[in-house]
């Protein structure tokens, strides 16, 4: 329930949305803290677990919006994206992605 987190998203929007491709994949560090729920200090953008796929599209006269999610994780966590990938990250290695009180992906993984 802290404000902190979307406060946070805002901020990294507004300051680097010249900069940076907000695209499946893409990890947003904020380089602190985000909230004191959480020792957490990036995101990953990466498709909605909230909305079935027909309501993540809105196609317009000139282009379509793709809507897609920001998951809160660990700083370190985005060398691991970029060794196996996104897809497994996300789907393979039984992150609980609701928990921001959770450990960081150990990686390699015994």
């Amino acid at each position: 329930m802290d404000h902190a987190w979307t406060w946070c998203i805002g901020e990294i929007v507004r300051n680097y949305r010249q900069e940076i491709d907000f695209s499946f994949g893409t990890v947003l560090h904020f380089g602190q803290q985000i909230s004191d729920e959480s020792p957490m200090t990036s995101f990953l953008i990466f498709t909605s677990t909230l909305l079935d796929a027909d309501e993540q599209r809105t196609a317009l006269s000139e282009w379509t919006i793709k809507l897609s999610q920001l998951y809160p994780i660990y700083q370190q966590e985005a060398a691991v994206i970029d060794e196996v990938g996104v897809e497994r990250f996300f789907w393979g290695l039984g992150i609980d992605f609701d928990d921001v009180r959770r450990p960081p992906v150990k990686w390699p993984q015994p």
